[in-house]
């Protein structure tokens, strides 16, 4: 279960930034990469995301480590597979070739993303003090990242420093005022700063058959089952 949570929250978090605009992940362009990355997506169809990992890591190796898409995979499959190793290296990739000040402070925020779930699942106060240091780079490349100001209070709050993180959260609500999962989430840990330091499962909302608008969040104090299935 603590891998499927990461992994939700980790691929969230990668496709949620702010609405800043990105350019769509670019594929290899050497000729063997190209023919590695098709093996990789092969391992992906018969569900082997171990081989299919091991192979991205060699399309991104044959191309230079320029290959966007293969780092895409790498830091996705990498964190569901606890290769953190991988993970990190990818984003270091995303980061180095990074340009101008949007990508750079998507760079840091998505490292940084990592870097928090490699904390929680290592239980290491070093990987959250990196993960801040990543999230500062990132607000100080684009000061109106909702995202990183959120982050930055969940890395603060596993750091134990819940001033700090209330702070962050704060200035979160104020940035997004519109309701939703992550303000709702938010106003609790302004509440309860511990609260962002515990185990607790991503914050989402649904619209079910009826109509009727749930959000973990409207749920507190009740017991809740969730129940994942796919065909």
């Amino acid at each position: 279960m603590r891998t499927a949570l990461t992994t939700l929250i980790l691929a969230g978090a990668l496709t949620s930034t702010s609405g800043f605009a990105q350019n769509a992940p670019a594929g290899p362009t050497n000729d063997k990469a190209q023919k590695t990355y098709k093996e990789a997506e092969n391992y992906l169809h018969q569900r082997n995301t171990s081989a299919a990992l091991d192979s991205f890591k060699e399309a991104d190796k044959q191309d230079g480590g320029h290959c966007s898409s293969c780092q895409k995979q790498m830091i996705k499959y990498g964190a569901e597979l606890g290769d953190w190793k991988t993970a990190e290296l990818a984003g270091e990739e995303e980061l180095a070739a990074a340009q101008g000040d949007k990508d750079i402070a998507i760079a840091h925020y998505q490292l940084a993303v990592i870097l928090m779930d490699e904390g929680v699942q290592k239980h290491k106060d070093e990987f959250f003090s990196r993960g801040h240091d990543e999230v500062t780079k990132a607000l100080a490349a684009a000061p109106k990242f909702p995202e990183a100001v959120f982050l930055d209070g969940r890395l603060l709050a596993q750091l134990k420093q819940d001033d700090a993180a209330k702070s962050r959260f704060e200035e979160y609500v104020k940035m997004r005022p519109a309701e939703g999962p992550d303000h709702q989430r938010a106003m609790r840990y302004i509440g309860n700063p511990e609260l962002a330091r515990a185990r607790m499962a991503p914050a989402f909302a649904v619209t079910t058959l009826d109509g009727q608008h749930i959000s973990m969040d409207d749920l507190q104090g009740k017991v809740v089952l969730l129940d994942f299935w796919a065909t």
